[in-house]
């Protein structure tokens, strides 16, 4: 019950105070731009997967029936290439979140980011598991990214999910202060008032 205890409070503490010396802000900023950097190194992959598997799919020395196999293998490139387009288009999103300050768009981000993972073990799955054109090394090599991928970003949820909640407690914050605000009355100006002589 003690280590429990213990292993408790240590969690506590690494999600109130700095991780690796970093406040949730940092992080934040930290996480999004490793995950562009991995993000490019993906497409950078795809693309290379893509161009092979179309010189091997437009080589004359194959029939109709290889052809096909090498087409489900392109499409798994193609498919890639736009989910990994649309993370990096995600993590910009995130920065103007960090920008503005808006608590809902790195939520939303975190969401997307769960989704992303999804999407792309399904893709992968679906899409690879029984295709024998695919290279086996390129299978592994693909599974390898996903867990280690994976593994990154449960580090830097950390640093999204404390960054969201000291978000929305500022602008909770504000709006109930612009709450308790009483408005002022309009304060009344007398104008002098002159008599006319006539």
């Amino acid at each position: 019950m003690k280590k429990i205890k213990k292993y408790w409070n240590r969690l506590i503490k690494c999600l109130t105070g700095n991780i690796f010396g970093l406040n949730a802000k940092e992080g934040t900023i930290v996480a999004g731009l490793i995950t562009v950097f991995t993000f490019c190194l993906h497409l950078i992959f795809l693309i290379g997967d893509y161009h092979f598997f179309m010189r091997i799919k437009n080589s004359a020395d194959f029939n109709a029936e290889q052809r096909k196999k090498y087409t489900e293998t392109v499409f798994f490139c193609v498919v890639s290439q736009i989910v990994v387009c649309s993370g990096i288009t995600a993590v910009f999103g995130l920065f103007v979140s960090i920008w503005k300050e808006i608590y809902w768009g790195v939520g939303a981000y975190i969401i997307w980011l769960f989704l992303y993972e999804v999407a792309h073990i399904s893709i992968l799955f679906l899409s690879l598991q029984e295709s024998s054109a695919f290279r086996k090394h390129g299978y592994i090599m693909a599974w390898c990214g996903l867990i280690l991928r994976i593994f990154m970003e449960v580090l830097w949820l950390v640093f999204f999910i404390r960054y969201t909640i000291e978000l929305y407690k500022i602008s909770k914050s504000a709006e109930d202060q612009s709450r308790h605000m009483r408005p002022q009355p309009p304060k009344l100006k007398f104008a002098i008032v002159e008599e006319m002589a006539m």
